[in-house]
């Protein structure tokens, strides 16, 4: 996984999770709730593909 895609996907959780906490506040909890989970998602699919790059597992398809 190149550093570019590494800081494109930390950059898209980090928006997400700001957004959620602007809805959190806004007192909108089911959007909150939405955003930290599709932050999260995202923040798992960095560490599996880091994951998967240092262990060699090349057969996934991205």
């Amino acid at each position: 996984m190149t550093f570019d895609n590494i800081q494109h996907l930390r950059k898209k959780a980090e928006k997400d999770i700001n957004r959620a906490m602007r809805e959190a506040k806004a007192d909108n909890q089911p959007e909150a709730a939405a955003l930290f989970k599709r932050a999260g998602i995202t923040l798992l699919t960095l560490a599996q593909g880091i994951e998967d790059e240092n262990h060699g597992n090349k057969t996934k398809t991205h």
